[in-house]
């Protein structure tokens, strides 16, 4: 594990989503030998074999390593970890309105295990409502009754690695296209009102 002061770290990428989304500032403390890593955190780490960070959730440590995965991934990292490669947990992520905990241990478990149970159920129902909603989001029907003071409505953030856009309904924001990514993320069921050959 390493030790000192850690500078903190933009987030990017969907595979830590909801808990994490792009561009998060994330504040990282390292771990000592009063704190060490449990199931549940949140953790920087370097994989083997690579030079870029990634940031996931430790969902195991035994005598083979340090196992993680994304709350947005089904599948667990295909990595054992040594303590040597982590950087550090993240204890805050920072975002355009305000800052929110992040939990490790086990309230960290009980979010992890809680989201992947979630995505599971999440996908069985898509499976049998995908085609319904892809046709319906093809329509016009659900964007032709929505009042005007509804309809989606893209606002800009300048962030230092370019513009982030984010789309709106009323206050809500209801998807986001982040700086390099040339798609839109619409949340469901959003999709139906907007038109994204307009975006």
């Amino acid at each position: 594990m390493r030790q000192g002061s850690i500078p903190p770290h933009l987030y990017k990428g969907p595979s830590m989503n909801p808990t994490l989304r792009s561009p998060d500032i994330l504040q990282i403390v390292p771990y000592s030998d009063d704190r060490k890593i449990q199931c549940g955190d949140v953790i920087v780490f370097v994989p083997p074999g690579r030079s870029i960070s990634v940031t996931h959730r430790v969902t195991a440590v035994d005598v083979r390593g340090i196992r993680t995965r994304g709350d947005n991934n089904s599948l667990p990292d295909d990595w054992n970890l040594t303590p040597e490669m982590v950087l550090g947990r993240v204890v805050y992520a920072h975002r355009a309105k305000g800052k929110r905990r992040i939990y490790g241990g086990l309230p960290g478990r009980i979010i992890g295990n809680s989201l992947l149970a979630g995505r599971y159920l999440d996908l069985k129902i898509s499976f049998l409502l995908r085609p319904i909603y892809h046709f319906l989001a093809g329509t016009s029907l659900f964007r032709a009754i929505l009042p005007s003071r509804l309809r989606p409505r893209i606002k800009t953030l300048k962030r230092s690695i370019g513009d982030e856009y984010l789309l709106l309904m009323g206050k809500f924001t209801i998807g986001y296209r982040v700086p390099g990514v040339d798609s839109w993320h619409i949340r469901r069921p959003f999709r139906l009102f907007v038109d994204k050959s307009l975006l």
